[in-house]
């Protein structure tokens, strides 16, 4: 009996609770033939399942061989020895962080949880890789099991090709509802050592999400898997799609993300040379097609390479719950998604047409996908595509014509992007203290009102101020930025940028601004959601409002100041109306009172001038009687 409708119910009613994961790295050493914790010439391990394996070959000693043997022995080098330090940081630092994004984005129906967990009889009796053999299941786990989780996940620090940054796959599923109980992850110890935090987060992120459902066998029993060929440049490519059902959570967020109402299928990752070393199954295809295509998703955590993002990234983006989702094992919280600026609002290009066809016009610095390619080295030429940094342009000349011709993205044939896994594709990457946003990376600027900071953004502009010289071209240049509502009644985000003390209003759909606030040359405005967000409902910049009030009103944000009067509330607008009324009240009982005293006044003098009138006349009579007298 299917679940699923009992699932549906629950999903209803709002019934989930939070994902339990428990990392147990308690079987590093339950194998120690198979790990190194020391290294000399004499120290070797075991890469295969034989009793008695063969001595790898030589070019596998130093493990930078790309597929490892799978039946041989491998000599530890130091790179490979495990230490507590490094096992400490992974349950102490990176297991915690990746719980902790996971819970705050998928929850688990409780048609999907059991406790305690306990896995069925049936489970084989090892979690295994199919390049090293992996690990024997405790027998425990399928009697008593234990409570209060809802996936477990073996992690091993085995060693690996150097081209292999770590392996993770599924082995035992819930015989009913065919959701992943037992997973194994392996972290090569160079991994752990050589990489950033946020590095080895990531991959154990992405892992992690292959092991809970993200992988090619699974997806195709909810999806259609659709091999695509395509011919360009005289050759051809079979690149495999799934084509997601109408009612697919992923296909509405990918439609809503890129705009294109018609799209029907996501492109999976094709290089599969690239991806060879990440066996967990038992063919090269299934591997590679566990990935978003990276040059349609590019900074996507599920992409073929998660450590060579040019800007920010990776990130886990709605269509990537949507797939979580869609597997109905999970409930998805998109609130908490990443903010995925790649592909967002351009329609159906990425899907349907080659890279070099992204950008008609090297000039047109509004456009939001201005940034996707590029054709040249060109110092302060760039800014990334998510407006984050300064960059510049990857592209090279190769000693050799590039093949197959499918990635010929040039006239000249042997000019092409460095990364192969983005089917080499030119990107913009991120420069050297480009960050726009860290305010160590540069000094203010007065000149070009250049500003680096948590509000900064990169954007193209030829404006200098009217004291210094002019530039002849535009330039990326980190200007300060700001969201906010412009209308009261619909409430659309715009974007503003501050030249010098002046803030400028940009088109929502990005345009041109010339000669602002004494700076002579022209701004080059992106769309605004390529740098807001549309839920912003209120002011969002982080410095104090009263700074926006010292400046000067532009003539520009008269309609925005306008408007944020008009938001204020009914009852602020109750008491100015109070209060107009009493100061009305006010003004005409002093003009009444007034009125009123000044007839007082004048009557008071009429009867003043008769008295004196009177008074003269008595005496006139008085001294004409005397005269008579």
């Amino acid at each position: 009996m299917s679940l699923r409708p009992f699932v549906c119910l629950l999903l209803c009613l709002g019934v989930v609770l939070s994902l339990r994961i428990k990392f147990v790295t308690d079987y590093i050493d339950l194998e120690p033939t198979r790990s190194c914790r020391v290294a000399d010439k004499n120290t070797k391990y075991y890469r295969g399942p034989q009793s008695n394996p063969t001595t790898c070959e030589d070019t596998e000693f130093d493990n930078s061989k790309d597929v490892p043997a799978t039946d041989c022995l491998g000599l530890c080098q130091s790179q490979d020895v495990i230490t507590q330090q490094q096992i400490d940081q992974l349950n102490n630092v990176v297991f915690p962080r990746v719980t902790s994004k996971l819970q705050s984005l998928l929850s688990i129906p409780p048609a999907m949880q059991s406790n305690p967990w306990i896995l069925p009889s049936s489970a084989p009796t090892r979690c295994k890789f199919f390049t090293n053999d992996g690990i024997t299941i405790p027998s425990q786990w399928k009697t008593t099991g234990m409570n209060n989780t809802d996936l477990v996940i073996i992690v091993l620090m085995r060693p690996m090709a150097l081209s292999v940054y770590s392996q993770g796959l599924y082995c035992v599923t819930d015989p009913t509802t065919k959701r992943p109980l037992l997973g194994l992850l392996n972290i090569p110890v160079p991994m752990v050592v050589g990489s950033a935090p946020d590095q080895i987060y990531n991959m154990v992120m992405q892992q992690v999400l292959h092991i809970m459902g993200f992988h090619y066998p699974i997806l195709t029993t909810i999806y259609s898997a659709s091999p695509v060929t395509k011919t360009v440049n005289g050759a051809s490519r079979t690149t495999q799609y799934l084509t997601l059902p109408a009612t697919s959570k992923a296909l509405a967020n990918y439609r809503k993300h890129t705009g294109c109402s018609t799209i029907t299928q996501i492109e999976l990752e094709d290089q599969q040379l690239l991806l060879k070393a990440h066996l967990w199954a038992n063919s090269v295809q299934t591997d590679a097609n566990s990935y978003f295509e990276r040059r349609a998703f590019f900074n996507e955590l599920m992409t073929g390479n998660y450590l060579g993002a040019p800007s920010d990234g990776p990130v886990i983006s709605p269509i990537t719950l949507g797939i979580m989702e869609d597997l109905t094992w999970y409930v998805a919280n998109y609130t908490n998604a990443d903010r995925y600026v790649w592909g967002k609002n351009t329609g159906c290009m990425l899907q349907e047409q080659q890279c070099e066809k992204w950008v008609t016009d090297q000039n047109a610095y509004t456009s939001r996908s201005r940034f996707y390619w590029c054709d040249a080295l060109k110092p302060n030429a760039y800014c990334t595509f998510d407006f984050n940094s300064k960059g510049n342009c990857d592209v090279v000349k190769y000693d050799r014509d590039i093949t197959p011709a499918y990635y010929q993205h040039f006239s000249d044939k042997a000019f092409a992007g460095l990364a192969s896994i983005n089917d080499n594709c030119p990107v913009i990457n991120r420069i050297a203290a480009g960050d726009c946003r860290i305010s160590t990376n540069g000094v203010s600027n007065d000149r070009f009102s250049e500003v680096y900071g948590n509000t900064s953004r990169c954007m193209m502009s030829s404006l200098t101020g009217q004291d210094y010289d002019r530039l002849s071209a535009p330039q990326s240049t980190c200007l300060q930025t700001a969201c906010g509502p412009l209308s009261n009644d619909t409430m659309d985000i715009s974007l503003f940028v501050k030249i010098g003390a002046y803030w400028a209003l940009c088109p929502r759909a990005g345009g041109e601004l010339t000669d602002i606030n004494r700076n002579f040359g022209t701004l080059y405005c992106p769309p605004y959601d390529t740098i807001c967000t549309d839920n912003t409902t209120s002011f969002n910049w982080n410095w104090d409002v009263s700074d926006r009030a010292k400046n000067s009103p532009p003539q520009d944000l008269n309609d925005y100041l306008a408007a944020r009067i008009a938001a204020l509330p009914w009852w602020v607008w109750f008491i100015i109306a109070i209060g107009i009324v009493l100061i009305i009240v006010f003004i005409v009982t002093t003009i009444v009172l007034f009125v009123i005293g000044h007839k007082r006044h004048q009557a008071n003098k009429r009867e003043e001038v008769n008295v004196v009138d009177l008074r003269n006349k008595k005496k006139e009579k008085r001294y004409e009687d005397e005269e008579d007298d």
